[in-house]
């Protein structure tokens, strides 16, 4: 999937999504994902402008970290939730370095 083709009004990403995690975008969600099921992680990468988001976190952050195998499930509990980009890029070091290993 493409999250340019799932959600043509997002624009650009004006982030840098790591190169390990792969775009898993959906437009039955609320925003553009990228996941990676051997790391079991899915990152969510809401609008920049909050004005433009569906999810509940608007007031707790723009980016969403879970379980991958949890999405869909009703007791999904995210990992992070954050406006900080670079908290995000820590978080899922920390992340991939621990399920490597």
């Amino acid at each position: 999937m493409n999250y340019k083709a799932e959600f043509p009004d997002f624009g650009e990403m004006d982030v840098k999504i790591p190169d390990w995690l792969e775009d898993c975008s959906w437009h039955n969600d609320a925003c553009p994902s990228f996941c990676n099921e051997e790391l079991d992680i899915h990152l969510f990468v809401d609008y920049a402008d909050p004005a433009l988001r569906e999810m509940a976190l608007v007031e707790d952050g723009r980016f969403c970290v879970s379980l991958l195998s949890e999405i869909g499930c009703c007791s999904c509990e995210p990992l992070l939730i954050t406006d900080d980009w670079e908290k995000v890029l820590e978080f899922l070091g920390k992340w991939r370095n621990h399920r490597i290993v």
